[in-house]
């Protein structure tokens, strides 16, 4: 069996407070653009996304630098869309970086 080290960097947007719900056609093109801006990150620090759902993306890089760097610019990217933004309607990014070998990373999407 071929194994593999691989860092994986998650990305997910949480649900945001009641009060944007008030806002939902706004949301969505927010949500849409911030989306848009993870994958061009993801694809310019060499990563390859593998699994989506709703506000979640999971991306693979072959090395932990390019992982933490994407995670770097998305952090800078959250904190640049919140300037100047009401509390209640601020974008939440939870990010993080694994760093493991991929058919361990891997094997609980199978289970």
């Amino acid at each position: 069996m071929k194994r593999q080290l691989v860092a994986i960097l998650a990305c997910d947007i949480p649900a945001h407070s009641p009060s944007l719900s008030d806002y939902e056609t706004e949301t969505k093109e927010s949500l849409q653009a911030c989306f848009r801006f993870v994958r061009e990150s993801v694809a310019d620090h060499n990563g390859r996304p593998f699994h989506s759902a709703k506000a979640t993306l999971l991306a693979e890089f072959d090395n932990a630098v390019d992982a933490v760097r994407c995670a770097l610019d998305l952090h800078e990217f959250t904190e640049e869309v919140n300037r100047g933004v009401i509390p209640d309607r601020k974008l939440s990014m939870r990010i993080g970086v694994l760093l493991g070998d991929e058919f361990t990373l891997r094997k609980s999407d199978d289970e």
